[in-house]
């Protein structure tokens, strides 16, 4: 995503993507539409999510990071992570009401973001 691209249609592009290669996504919470920053949860049935997070790199290229495994706290039950992870959703929102949180439910866990993720 540059600058210049409104985060509504870079979610719009994101969403497409998924659902182009067969897996569900939506919003989960809407943010601002030119300052929102993103965080994207990939869902599967009964697996451990994954949480990828907004960032830039040195250069100012957006990034995203994966820190799923400090929010699940290295759990591997399902149910537990999955927890952990909403409940990180739910502070987030509560600190910036500007964060867009869209949900990819994929069984690959994949994530469709064309976008560097560390």
């Amino acid at each position: 995503m540059t600058r210049n691209i409104k985060i509504r249609f870079w979610v719009d592009a994101l969403l497409a993507r998924a659902h182009a290669a067969g897996a569900s996504g939506y919003i989960v919470h809407k943010g601002d539409e030119d300052a929102g920053s993103i965080i994207i949860k990939v869902t599967g049935f009964r697996q451990i999510p994954r949480i990828l997070i907004q960032s830039r790199n040195m250069d100012g290229d957006l990034i995203f990071v994966d820190i799923s495994q400090t929010i699940i706290k290295g759990e591997n039950e399902y149910h537990i992570a999955e927890k952990h992870t909403d409940e990180y959703i739910e502070k987030r929102i509560k600190q910036d009401r500007d964060v867009w949180i869209v949900e990819i439910d994929d069984k690959e866990l994949r994530h469709f973001l064309t976008e560097t993720v560390e």
